[in-house]
């Protein structure tokens, strides 16, 4: 890390409008500190304002609509302040709802990287290595902890694509019996530069649990000619990993206990005979196992006297 400064990434969130020209409709304070601009400034005009002349306008555009169709994206670009100094950010593009599950826009958090004078205490340079046996991540130390980089073991393991891991948080790794409690502490540990670890139970993209221990700790990543803060995650499976045989699927606490069967009910009508019952056949033995008597034949005369062209009047 000689001749490199270290740096701490700092996390803005811009909420724009789906359709351009893009209008900013919230926006987070600490975005005054990074590019210049206070909240009144830039809310209600277009995300224009921070473009400059090497912004790539098309990829930021692009990544924003596809918002519209449930899709988060993640791309670098040149954003430039109020200085007219652009800077190189990692730019989120990810759908928002409001409290009643309706899309109203798209929310963009900026991960700005500050040069710091010294470097943690206990970080070392880490990069994701392909070739690696156990599964690994590296996610931001900003909250919700996007996934930069995930090497083939992690998507092997859980069964999810790179595309589908990179640019969200891994909460679709969580199960119903993920101790999400243990699992906030232990990341929020690693983002203090204190390295720690927990056996979870996590699942796999088809919904089967396996435990694992989960280790993280601080990183430095190369980025941009210094080095970026990031939390490395690693996975060491107890059992069979998450889309294999082994794993467990998700199951009912109480399963629903079969039905009873039915009481047995014996016939006042004593025994059934021998022959031609459900007994002799061997099957169970219950009431309708019993010949019933015979019906009484028919009348000869109607049941109802009445002469059905008179509408009352007896049979003679």
């Amino acid at each position: 890390m000689d001749g490199l400064g270290f740096c701490e990434s700092t996390g803005v969130k811009i909420l724009v409008s789906l359709d351009a020209p893009h209008i900013v409709l919230t926006c987070d304070p600490d975005l005054a500190g990074l590019l210049g601009y206070t909240s009144d400034e830039i809310v209600g005009r277009s995300i224009k304002i921070l473009h400059g002349p090497r912004t790539d306008t098309t990829k930021i555009s692009s990544s924003i609509k596809k918002s519209s169709f449930n899709q988060t994206t993640v791309i670098q670009s040149i954003l430039y302040g109020r200085s007219g100094l652009g800077k190189t950010l990692s730019v989120t593009c990810s759908p928002h709802y409001d409290s009643w599950g309706v899309l109203r826009g798209c929310t963009m958090y900026l991960l700005i990287f500050e040069p710091l004078d010294t470097a943690h205490e206990g970080v070392e340079s880490s990069t994701i290595d392909q070739n690696n046996d156990f599964p690994k991540v590296l996610i931001s130390v900003q909250h919700p902890h996007i996934v930069f980089m995930a090497n083939q073991a992690f998507t092997d393991f859980f069964g999810f694509s790179e595309s589908q891991v990179v640019g969200r948080s891994l909460r679709s790794i969580h199960s119903p019996s993920t101790d999400v409690g243990r699992w906030n502490a232990l990341i929020q540990s690693a983002c203090a530069g204190l390295p720690s670890g927990a056996g979870l139970v996590l699942s796999s993209s088809a919904c089967l649990e396996s435990p694992v221990e989960v280790m993280a700790s601080l990183a430095a990543v190369p980025h941009n000619a210094c080095y970026a803060a990031a939390v490395e995650v690693s996975f060491r499976p107890i059992q069979p990993g998450c889309a294999s045989p082994g794993a467990m699927e998700w199951q009912c606490d109480s399963p629903i206990p079969p039905p009873c069967p039915l009481p047995l009910v014996e016939s006042s009508l004593g025994p059934a005979p021998a022959s031609g019952s459900a007994a002799a056949d061997g099957g169970p033995p219950h009431l309708l196992s019993h010949h019933l008597p015979p019906p009484s034949p028919l009348p000869d005369r109607p049941l109802y006297p009445h002469n059905l062209d008179g509408w009352g009047s007896a049979d003679p």
